[in-house]
């Protein structure tokens, strides 16, 4: 995170010379490894239950080897 303590936008990237141009890398430190997971503190976590409404569930993740064909070249 930046001095000022908040999240750089894309026009700041990158964070540290000498990274690729607009990547993120180092924003939360050189031996991060879980980025933007950073920012899921117990209270986000409590705040965020707070907003259920139901009890159903809707996954986001796909099999790797899905779609298949792939889609946009890949």
């Amino acid at each position: 995170m930046t001095k000022e303590g908040r999240l750089p936008s894309f026009d700041e990237l990158p964070v540290e010379a000498g990274n690729p141009p607009r990547s993120a890398w180092g924003l939360f430190g050189d031996d991060d490894q879980i980025g933007t997971i950073n920012l899921m503190t117990p209270e986000r976590v409590a705040l965020a239950a707070t907003l259920v409404r139901h009890d159903k569930v809707f996954p986001f993740n796909w099999e790797l080897e899905l779609p298949s064909p792939p889609l946009f070249y890949r």
